[in-house]
């Protein structure tokens, strides 16, 4: 396979032929019933005729719609792990939306794309996408793009709650964010489903929004790194103006009493 959307304009043009040598034949065989009906002799002839030269039409165009598809689910795979990408980068770009390439994800923020090659699929955010030409999936990116994203009010005790665990017991220099995430996602499904660059998102999403204080009246910061980016533990997201943002340590100050 050189090009997915390619590949399936090809199988849309073999469909549609069918489409329209069937309607030939579904045409032709209402005008055979109604001469029948009537008894009109010649009409009827002209109809059979007519009925044979679309079933012939019929005929070729199922052939080529069975050859339309020559690939197999390995064959798919084979491109979603190698070319698929760069495709739908394009296809994107031509409906002027934005996606780069993350770590093993793929952003469109505040859409986080994840490419599931061996079951054929794609996953945007936590929903799983078996839809997956170009141009298609694209506009379905822009679509997600316009849906609400997770409400600041409500991540923000979600950090809180996973904080606290962390530091337990500790003193108040704060925890990473790595270390946040891993509380949050301790189960193996739960990191499959919430990636790290949709941890990243959420934080900047919270970050940026202007809220920084819990209900019962916690304020949270995200202290930089020591070293410039904070290498391993640090979390990466590409907001719109297309500039990376680093986040790495979390920090709550409770109310003071």
């Amino acid at each position: 396979m050189d090009s997915y959307e390619q590949a399936c304009g090809v199988a849309e043009a073999a469909a549609t032929d069918l489409e329209s040598a069937t309607k030939l034949l579904q045409r032709a065989a209402k005008a055979m019933a109604k001469a029948s009906a009537e008894g009109a002799s010649s009409k009827i002839r002209q109809a059979t005729v007519a009925v044979a030269e679309a079933a012939k039409l019929v005929q070729a165009a199922a052939g080529s719609a069975e050859q339309a598809w020559p690939y197999s689910d390995d064959d798919v795979s084979d491109y979603l792990e190698s070319g698929y990408e760069a495709e739908l980068i394009a296809a994107a770009a031509d409906i002027d939306v934005v996606i780069t390439p993350l770590d093993d994800r793929l952003a469109a923020f505040p859409v986080v794309v994840q490419i599931l090659g061996r079951q054929p699929a794609v996953r945007l955010d936590a929903n799983r996408q078996v839809g997956l030409r170009p141009t298609f999936l694209a506009k379905r990116v822009a679509d997600q793009q316009r849906k609400p994203s997770i409400k600041p009010e409500a991540f923000i005790e979600t950090l809180y709650k996973a904080y606290t665990r962390v530091v337990a017991g500790a003193s108040g220099s704060g925890a990473t964010l790595a270390d946040v995430y891993d509380t949050l996602t301790i189960l193996p499904e739960a990191r499959k489903t919430y990636s790290k660059a949709e941890f990243a998102r959420d934080v900047f999403l919270l970050h940026s929004s202007g809220l920084a204080r819990t209900r019962n009246g916690a304020t949270v910061t995200f202290p930089a790194a020591t070293g410039t980016k904070g290498g391993s533990k640090s979390f990466v997201v590409v907001p719109p103006d297309g500039m990376p943002k680093h986040y790495y340590g979390l920090r709550f100050e409770e109310k003071k009493k």
